[in-house]
């Protein structure tokens, strides 16, 4: 004898929680040692503070470690135990993330700050897992919902791919003064023909001056209104292209 089968409903159905009971991904041992680096040697401040955020921490006790340490950093105070745990005192969060006593063993655990941009890339890389198993369970929870009007899920799904993987982008200054004497050497040797000429202009005295348009360079094309600006840049644009140049125009004065 079959046993009776169970109603199906027509209902939607619902979704699964993706990580099925298992713990996010998270390295609270790293993130530790990342705590106490930045306490025992003010050097390996700047380093984390280009990778990291408060955001970027699993557990919010080391959050608000870090944003202690940074607050006490950016006021060109000293980061130690005994600035940190004012400074959370003072905040009202030195209960919250443990007392004195868990202050002390951050930092009496490291010993050394040698590898804190190694420990502080693995801490973001669990951080942007995190990030993506939300993004996955937000997206399908979306799907499953008939209402959903599908090109503006795809919209949102990208924009919240493209937000997690910014954060894996370290920022990269430098001194202006160092990329000053480089451009100008460079010039000097366009102008004396020993770098090859990037795309000509169709005005050859300005291609002969400036060596054509080249590769990562934004061209500012400015005078007043009605004075031909889109026209010439129409021209640069078709002069290329007859060059054989792959050439795109887009306005944002002008419909499609």
């Amino acid at each position: 004898m079959q046993p009776a089968q169970k109603h199906k409903s027509n209902s939607s159905p619902s979704v699964v929680n993706l990580d099925q009971g298992r713990i996010p991904p998270q390295e609270t041992g790293m993130e530790r040692t990342i705590l106490g680096a930045m306490m025992i040697d003010r050097y390996a401040i700047p380093e984390v503070f280009h990778m990291l955020s408060e955001e970027v921490f699993y557990k919010p006790q080391h959050a608000l470690i870090f944003k202690a340490i940074r607050e006490v950093y950016l006021q060109s105070d000293a980061v130690d135990i005994v600035t940190i745990t004012n400074h959370l005192k003072n905040s009202g969060e030195l209960e919250a993330v443990g007392g004195p006593a868990e202050i002390i063993d951050i930092s009496n655990a490291v010993s050394s700050a040698r590898n804190v941009e190694y420990h502080a890339r693995i801490v973001l890389q669990k951080h942007i897992q995190r990030e993506m198993i939300k993004i996955a369970a937000t997206t399908i929870d979306q799907a499953f919902d008939e209402t959903t009007d599908v090109f503006d899920l795809i919209d949102q799904a990208y924009s919240a791919l493209n937000e997690v993987s910014e954060i894996s982008v370290k920022p990269q200054e430098s001194l202006i003064g160092s990329l000053i004497d480089p451009q100008i050497e460079k010039a000097l040797k366009i102008a004396k023909g020993e770098i090859k000429p990037g795309i000509p202009t169709p005005i050859a005295r300005m291609t002969n001056k400036t060596g054509g348009w080249r590769d990562s360079e934004l061209i500012i094309l400015a005078a007043r209104p009605g004075m031909g600006k889109t026209a010439l840049a129409i021209k640069y644009g078709m002069h290329a292209s007859r060059l054989g140049y792959p050439t795109a125009s887009f306005s944002l004065e002008m419909s499609k």
